[in-house]
């Protein structure tokens, strides 16, 4: 399949790759009076080698290309850049901990750390910039990920808590609804069904995107069982891939992907000021606007804009 348009660097000759690999590139002709499509800088040329692959996918995946290649202009070795290695280290930590059945102090102890890091830096006027490099291909941490994190505590918190033990006391209680921002959650999570189950189906939708590309992501929580009987399960956490939704005509997708600037197309990733919990995922429909505590707002500064 024909891949999309993407902006070629100085001279702003747009160039289409198409057909099997190896294969020359051809110039599009731009109609007279057309708009000139938008010429990457190199800063921006150089953060673009940090897509992933799963956004380099496809038309829609072209256009989330843009749009990292064009937003991604905080340095490596910024304070953003290095508050992302901060937060990437714990989850993958949490991740690798999660991972171990009965590993509950361990897991207990990243996790605490987890809020701590939260509650430090969640109204940082940088956590936007945070929030990319997380993302990124640098961390490779995005939304649906942190989301398969946040229910692997849930479920690991759950079998902790229906041992009776005092156990339970080393691990922090998951985020309630409204710490969350009243996002909406799986019911079987809620139910207690996904504790019992071998394979946890989820998915994560991206309702802050581009409205003209809806995008999916499927993945899976595996159940790793406890050597010890009435043990504690370990849980693992698999992708199972993603599909995109176009509404509209691929050839206007392609065209909108050349030449339609970054700051013209609507809402492309999960806003900062609607970051909730320690996995700073996105608030649900319901939630309440989001307010400093009184210390911040009674000193407002470069941090507390949200």
């Amino acid at each position: 399949a024909p891949e999309p348009c993407l902006p070629s660097p100085p001279p702003s000759t747009a160039q289409c790759r198409r057909g099997a690999a190896g294969e020359p590139p051809r110039s599009r002709r731009v109609p007279p009076g057309a708009p000139p499509a938008v010429a990457s800088s190199g800063a921006d040329r150089d953060m673009g080698q940090s897509l992933t692959a799963e956004n380099a996918r496809g038309v829609g995946g072209g256009l989330a290309a843009q749009q990292q290649q064009q937003n991604l202009v905080l340095p490596l070795g910024s304070a953003a850049h290095m508050k992302a290695r901060e937060v990437f280290d714990l989850y993958a930590e949490l991740e690798r901990c999660l991972a171990v059945p009965d590993n509950v102090k361990p897991v207990g102890k990243v996790y605490t750390s987890l809020l701590a890091w939260q509650r430090a830096h969640e109204w940082d006027s940088d956590l936007g910039g945070v929030l990319e490099f997380v993302a990124s291909s640098l961390f490779d941490y995005p939304s649906w990920k942190r989301q398969a994190m946040e229910e692997c505590y849930r479920l690991f918190y759950d079998d902790v808590a229906r041992q009776g033990t005092r156990a339970v006391e080393q691990l922090p209680e998951p985020p309630t609804s409204e710490e969350i921002g009243f996002r909406t959650l799986n019911e079987a999570l809620l139910s207690g069904k996904a504790a019992s189950l071998s394979v946890f189906p989820g998915s994560y939708e991206d309702r802050n995107g581009c409205a003209l590309s809806k995008r999916r992501w499927e993945y899976e929580i595996e159940r790793v069982p406890s050597a010890v009987p009435g043990g504690v399960s370990g849980r693992l956490i698999h992708s199972a891939g993603h599909h995109q939704d176009c509404p509209i005509n691929v050839s206007l997708m392609r065209r909108m992907a050349c030449q339609l600037p970054v700051d013209g197309c609507c809402a492309t990733r999960d806003s900062a000021r609607r970051a909730r919990g320690p996995f700073l995922l996105p608030e649900g429909s319901r939630a309440m606007p989001k307010r400093p505590p009184p210390a911040l707002s009674a000193f407002p500064g470069p941090d507390t804009r949200y």
